[in-house]
């Protein structure tokens, strides 16, 4: 099972989102969106485009 925050980072490791943008768009919503969930999300989005392009860092 894979809920909303799971299918946008998969999204985002395709390349299809730009995942900092969807989580605020969602954070304008009335889906609930911890501070904690929110920051671990961007970080594990963060290290999958250093690995990905390491020299971009």
């Amino acid at each position: 099972m894979l809920g909303t925050l799971g299918f946008l980072e998969l999204a985002a490791a395709k390349g299809l989102v730009k995942l900092p943008e969807m989580l605020d768009r969602l954070r304008l919503t009335n889906m609930h969106l911890s501070d904690l969930l929110y920051q671990e999300a961007l970080t594990r989005n963060q290290e999958r485009q250093q690995l990905r392009d390491p020299k971009n860092q």
